[in-house]
């Protein structure tokens, strides 16, 4: 009995090439694909982000968004939904999620924001 289930495994087939397609052209792996495509591959910072962190950090320091400079910014892959930066007691989905690390100076200070690619950002005191 054992070897005809091992030879039944062994006999599997892949998934035909109409799976594969399907599985391929599904609306969930294009808009994955779109989005890594479209904001992380090319490492620049899309302009809605580096607008949000702006004026998260004038809000912050009660300055101008104008004032916010950006001094730094790079394309990450943060290990969780936290983006890299949780919080003491905090839970987190544990998922690669693509995003960006940003430094600006605002009123003569460094902060460091960790963002996704869309529009959650987080204010990270641990850089």
């Amino acid at each position: 009995m054992s070897v005809d289930r091992a030879a039944r495994k062994t006999s599997a087939s892949p998934p035909s090439r109409e799976v594969a397609q399907a599985r391929e052209s599904s609306p969930s792996a294009q808009s994955i694909q779109a989005e890594s495509d479209q904001l992380v591959t090319d490492g620049e910072l899309p302009p809605s982000l580096a607008a949000l962190v702006r004026a998260d950090a004038a809000g912050l320091m009660g300055i101008e968004e104008s004032k916010v400079e950006i001094i730094a910014s790079e394309a990450v892959t943060w290990p969780d939904g936290a983006l890299g930066c949780r919080r003491p007691g905090e839970l987190a989905i544990q998922v690669l999620t693509p995003g960006y690390r940003i430094e600006v100076r605002a009123a003569g200070q460094r902060l460091v924001y960790h963002t996704d690619n869309r529009t959650q950002l987080r204010r990270c005191e641990r850089p």
